[in-house]
């Protein structure tokens, strides 16, 4: 079957919108998602927008959001592929495979470093992703919350709060792998899915507290920020709130181990819950050099005077920090680690340590690693908390 492939915008795209539909099977989900994309997120490059063509008959569609997302403590230019979809009687011809290398290969000329995706990890591992991001949970029960407090004065969010949330919603999740850099623009805030809803107290252009909740088969609160303690109560309180008016059990919390929310969860005896998605919330990496120019913030203050190279796919990428500033170069160092290509996401987000990396006994052999080598990798790739903090415009396409 020959494919053709071309950019377009779906605001002006006629058929796009059907193509969704039959690809997903399901309406007004990734159809309403794209043309919401298009029309409100100002980081929508129509570039990055994938059409492809069988026969004179649009076959697949794949779409790039250009975002930049928190990577050990630094801001990396990353983007989303989502969605992707070809319809069934498309399927089987590598439609899918050509839209996304064609993505990522144009990902370069805009500076981005690769991109991350949500799906099934068997078809994505073939296609350059590898499992990069975990989900945390907290299961919070009403034993374990204060009481509702029903004149708090949780609020609809305005386009007055957003500006303030963007600073609460990093300063809460600053040690988290995989944070998104949220922008001041309602579509990064409000709710969007059916059942989803995003909620503010404090005055007007000043929230101390935020909380996006839905309401599924499970009561799941996906986000939530406070800057002090009596704002973690009443988000808490809020959420006992939820519990009894919608009848359940308990509620998903879903926040990295750091937060304080996550943390007064624990120690009032709730539950954490960790999984990887078995692998299923992945990074593929196409700039590595560029993407560790970025990260040199964490690499250069631990790396010293020393040098370290990664081996990764046939080429090493060298790492000094010795001199007037950090360079990321080719070539191999005298600390060398040997990286099995699928772990190399995982390990630069912090899902995976050096040390775990190190157990196996080939890697070991591949780095011929010094004890001294051995010990600086694990001081450079210690584990970290790692959780994609996706904003409500993807819930739509969460199912």
């Amino acid at each position: 079957m020959s494919v053709t492939l071309r950019t377009a915008n779906p605001a002006d795209e006629a058929g796009l919108s059907e193509l969704l539909e039959s690809a997903f099977e399901r309406p007004d989900r990734e159809s309403h998602f794209v043309q919401l994309l298009a029309a409100h997120h100002p980081s929508f490059d129509p570039g990055l927008s994938l059409v492809a063509s069988s026969d004179g008959e649009m076959s697949g569609y794949a779409l790039f959001l250009p975002r930049e997302i928190l990577i050990r403590g630094v801001r990396v230019p990353l983007a989303v592929a989502a969605p992707l979809g070809v319809p069934p009687k498309f399927r089987g011809h590598g439609i899918g495979r050509t839209l996304v290398s064609t993505g990522l290969a144009a990902l370069a000329d805009r500076g981005l470093r690769g991109a991350i995706a949500i799906g099934a990890p068997d078809y994505y591992g073939d296609i350059g992703f590898a499992s990069a991001f975990d989900l945390h949970v907290v299961d919070a029960r009403a034993e374990n919350l204060p009481a509702p407090d029903e004149s708090a004065g949780w609020r609809a969010i305005t386009s007055e709060d957003l500006e303030a949330l963007c600073r609460l919603q990093e300063e809460s999740y600053e040690h988290a792998s995989g944070t998104e850099h949220r922008l001041a623009c309602p579509v990064e805030w409000d709710g969007q899915a059916p059942g989803s809803h995003a909620l503010a107290i404090g005055a007007p252009g000043d929230p101390h507290a935020y909380l996006r909740f839905r309401v599924r088969e499970e009561l799941e609160v996906m986000e939530c920020c406070a800057n002090d303690a009596d704002s973690v109560r009443a988000i808490l309180a809020f959420i006992h709130q939820l519990i009894c008016e919608h009848g359940r059990a308990r509620a998903l919390v879903h926040v990295p181990p750091e937060t304080r929310t996550s943390t007064t969860l624990l120690h009032r005896g709730a539950i954490l819950e960790h999984t990887t998605f078995g692998g299923g919330s992945m990074l593929a990496i196409t700039d590595l050099p560029g993407l560790m120019e970025d990260l040199a913030p964490w690499w250069a203050p631990v790396l010293g005077e020393s040098s370290f190279s990664i081996g990764f796919a046939g080429s090493p990428c060298r790492l000094d920090a010795s001199g007037s500033a950090p360079r990321v170069t080719e070539g191999r160092a005298k600390h060398h680690l040997e990286v099995p290509s699928p772990a190399l996401p995982g390990l630069l987000t912090g899902q995976r340590s050096a040390r775990e990396l190190l157990f196996d006994p080939v890697v070991r052999h591949q780095s011929g690693l010094s004890p001294e080598g051995q010990a600086l990798a694990c001081r450079l790739f210690p584990r970290n908390s790692s959780m994609w903090t996706y904003s409500p415009a993807f819930e739509l396409v969460d199912a």
